[in-house]
């Protein structure tokens, strides 16, 4: 069972006052609940995945909103990373700074990269192809992951 490192948007803009109410639930976040199909995705592959941004957010761990508690817990996940077989990338909502820094931290480790989409594809709804570098244009991804982060 290979390991891999989940790459997938965390960071979302929240009101204030959701935040503040009792009835607010972390779990209820669209990129939390696509974390989650995405996670579920690399099991049903047969994959152990590492999910650090669900893992280091949940309450009472780190909090997102502060800048230093969300760089310890990015540098805590990439050393997660290190010990991976490849990190798998879930494009459908696009890349944000957070997953471009995960991408280009594979990169550096030299750990190939999964681009994959849950909403549609060429095997059982999904596509999967794996570039251990940044490419240009390919025909599945539609663009290279960098200009996807801009």
């Amino acid at each position: 069972m290979p390991r891999v490192f989940l790459v997938t948007p965390y960071a979302e803009v929240i009101d204030p006052a959701a935040l503040a109410s009792r009835f607010y639930n972390w779990l209820h976040r669209p990129n939390v609940i696509f974390a989650q199909k995405c996670m579920a995705d690399c099991l049903r592959r047969e994959e152990a995945v590492m999910a650090c941004h669900l893992l280091y957010t949940q309450p009472g761990v780190l909090d997102d909103a502060h800048p230093e508690e969300r760089q310890l817990g990015l540098t805590a996940g990439r050393r997660f990373l290190a010990v991976c077989d490849r990190a798998v990338c879930y494009v459908d909502r696009g890349i944000s700074s957070g997953m471009r820094g995960d991408l280009e931290e594979a990169l550096r480790l030299k750990t190939p990269i999964n681009f994959r989409r849950l909403d549609g594809g060429m095997v059982g709804g999904t596509f999967l192809h794996t570039h251990s570098v940044p490419h240009w244009p390919c025909g599945l991804c539609g663009s290279d992951w960098k200009a996807l982060a801009r």
